[in-house]
């Protein structure tokens, strides 16, 4: 027991026996008793009264007494003061924490539950214009009125870049990326916001150089061609040692120009607009369609399959998912030996809607899958330029499939073939109406 409160049980009973030996003198103990317990209540109340009146303020210092009130005291005094030293040094992590974000080039934003403006740096108000404390509590939506911000801001997951245009300059461009606070904690999230203005300049100096170049190459392999094709037409009149020469250099200026197609692709893709998804795509015509230029490519070498869902269709550019679906298919007869199997699926799985292309090819070793998708990136560069690939096949399907809000997934091993999966958000299926044909067509395709 604390020797304060000890002494108080002792000085309580001393006052009470004290009472009780008064109250024998005066032969009405319970008077006494009372008389003694009404003189320490009145001390305990007023002990209180100040103590509330130092708690609050109306007394500069705590108040002096003895025993156990003055332990009470000290222990309040010495809890204030504990409590005042961290909400200072608090305030002072603050203040450095808001000097180190107000000192961030990329603007930082805290949102709450539903969106709302709880916090925010100077660099956001430069770059969304966020301004506080007068935008606290406003939702981030009234500043970016984007429905690609919405849904963006809406993922229940740390998600990718979205690239806007400033809210304040038009030609100013803003990389947007939300970061979860606390991943059971859903609503709350960071928003950083980032100046690639410079980047996107110089993406789209990139661009049109290789625009310019590819154009400009266009002619003059052209010419080449032409005379080369006009020699072999007439080897059976040349000399034998130039006729391999000529073969070689027919071949190279074929892919040169192949090459020059595919950056001239990329370069369209990349500095048109995003495709209309008011669009319906007919998927099982075009599967069917781009099936059989594969099989032309592949000469009887190779067991086609399809599977796809009749009625199922997609929202998008018809144009640029043939142009994706006949690189993957041109890739797979490419790196198929003969008597392989490819096989093309299309249906909905679970939330999502998923093309599937599969074949029983040399695989792709399990290192080299994350670099797939980068230009000119070759597993083998010197099977690719055998078999006629550019080494952009790839590089478009993913460009494509990012266009259309979509995902590719590739599972490969050596020599166990490999797996194409294109992944489509399910709110861009659409169910067709002409059915019956595309059904018919998929049978005869079987």
């Amino acid at each position: 027991m604390v020797p304060e409160w000890r002494n108080e049980i002792l000085r309580l009973v001393g006052w009470l026996l004290l009472a009780m030996l008064v109250g024998m003198m005066m032969g009405n103990i319970a008077a006494a008793l009372a008389m003694v317990l009404a003189i320490v209540l009145t001390w305990y109340l007023r002990q209180l009264y100040r103590l509330l009146r130092w708690f609050h303020g109306d007394l500069p210092i705590a108040p002096e007494a003895g025993g156990i009130w003055g332990r009470l005291f000290a222990s309040l005094v010495a809890d204030r003061r504990r409590t005042l030293e961290n909400r200072e040094r608090l305030s002072a992590i603050v203040s450095r924490f808001r000097k180190v974000t107000h000192a961030l080039p990329d603007g930082v934003v805290v949102l709450g539950n539903n969106n709302e403006i709880e916090a925010a740096n100077k660099a956001a108000t430069r770059l969304l214009g966020i301004r506080l404390p007068q935008d606290s509590g406003q939702n981030i939506g009234n500043f970016l009125r984007d429905p690609e911000i919405t849904r963006f801001l809406g993922s229940a997951e740390d998600s990718g870049n979205l690239t806007i245009r400033s809210p304040l300059n038009r030609h100013t461009r803003v990389s947007i990326r939300q970061v979860l606070i606390d991943k059971e904690d859903f609503g709350r999230k960071l928003v950083i916001a980032r100046d690639v203005t410079r980047l996107h300049q110089l993406e789209r100096v990139r661009q049109d150089f290789i625009a310019n170049v590819s154009h400009e190459l266009r002619t003059p392999l052209t010419v080449v061609a032409g005379y080369v094709e006009l020699l072999l037409s007439h080897s059976s009149t040349m000399d034998e040692s130039l006729h391999k020469p000529l073969l070689r250099i027919h071949q190279q200026s074929q892919r040169l120009a192949n090459i020059v197609d595919d950056l001239l692709k990329l370069s369209t893709l990349e500095s048109s607009e995003p495709p209309v998804f008011s669009d319906k795509v007919d998927m099982p015509k075009l599967i069917n369609a781009c099936v059989s230029q594969a099989r032309d490519l592949s000469r009887g070498r190779h067991t086609f399959s399809i599977e796809v869902d009749a009625v199922l269709g997609l929202r998008g550019n018809a144009h640029e998912l043939e142009s994706m679906l006949s690189n993957l298919l041109s890739n797979a007869v490419r790196y198929t030996p003969q008597q392989g199997r490819i096989s093309v699926s299309w249906a909905r799985q679970k939330d999502a809607v998923v093309l599937q292309v599969q074949d029983s090819g040399i695989g792709i070793p399990t290192e080299h899958l994350s670099r797939l998708t980068q230009r000119f990136y070759r597993v083998d560069p010197g099977r690719s330029r055998e078999t006629g690939g550019t080494g952009l096949g790839l590089a478009i399907v993913k460009h494509i499939l990012d266009r259309h809000g979509a995902r590719l997934q590739i599972n490969s091993k050596t020599d166990q073939g490999s797996v194409f999966i294109c992944r489509f958000r399910d709110n861009l299926a659409v169910r067709l109406e002409s059915s019956a044909c595309a059904i018919s067509e998929t049978r005869k395709s079987l």
